[in-house]
């Protein structure tokens, strides 16, 4: 079975700003020249999805919600969602700078497009972003570019 997955947000996908672009296999770097470590190159490792700091994230596909934590260690500002999806289990999904928005304890099933999360203000930590959240999809601890499995184009 191929997993099918709707846009948390419906705004599109962050295109390119001072921090890069939004798209999957983007490429990144973090550090400075000036620093005492090296610059590290890689690839973006998921796809940005455009939104309104405030506004409901739906559920990318029908899930369980196992976990709620940090997006950066030691900043609480910014959540990392954890998701296994239902209908194939290979398939596990990460969304980044949304906050909860479900009660109960975890894991909770969410069906496919429900709200449930709040997009977070990603321009709190870095000036010139275009706000979004993250999606990065894994099919058995593989990397999948998020963009391939959605059912319509964003």
């Amino acid at each position: 079975m191929s997993l099918k997955i709707i846009a948390p947000s419906a705004l599109g996908i962050r295109g390119i700003d001072a921090h890069g672009s939004g798209e999957f296999g983007a490429p990144r770097s973090r550090g400075s020249a000036g620093a005492s470590w090296a610059v590290q190159r890689y690839e973006h490792k998921g796809v940005d999805f455009i939104v309104v700091p405030g506004q409901n994230i739906l559920c990318p596909c029908d899930a369980w919600v196992t976990r709620y934590g940090q997006a950066y260690v030691g900043d609480d500002r910014f959540g990392s969602i954890h998701l296994d999806s239902v209908d194939d289990p290979d398939f596990s999904l990460k969304l980044f700078y949304a906050q909860l928005r479900i009660d109960g304890a975890l894991p909770v099933r969410v069906g496919a497009g429900a709200p449930f999360a709040m997009a977070q203000d990603l321009r709190q930590k870095y000036s010139g972003i275009i706000p979004h959240v993250h999606l990065e999809i894994r099919r058995l601890g593989v990397l999948v570019d998020p963009g391939s499995l959605l059912a319509e184009a964003v």
